[in-house]
């Protein structure tokens, strides 16, 4: 085994650690966003109602009354 092959197999051991992690990091965003999204303009939990409430109010797609 020569120093090349050696490197060559180290950087895509390396390579497919990072794209794992960037795929796990993607996932956890695309289910954080809609998450975080449904909790501030329609929950009913009276703190982050009262919280959100200009917020709600300024969109027209969410009428909290």
């Amino acid at each position: 085994m020569t120093i090349s092959t050696t490197m060559n197999q180290e950087v895509v051991q390396s390579h497919a650690k990072t794209s794992l992690a960037v795929w796990a990091e993607r996932i956890l965003w695309a289910s954080w966003i809609p998450l975080v999204l449904f909790t501030v303009f329609f929950t009913s939990i009276p703190d982050i109602h009262n919280g959100v409430h200009p917020i709600r109010h300024s969109t027209t797609i969410v009428q909290c009354h």
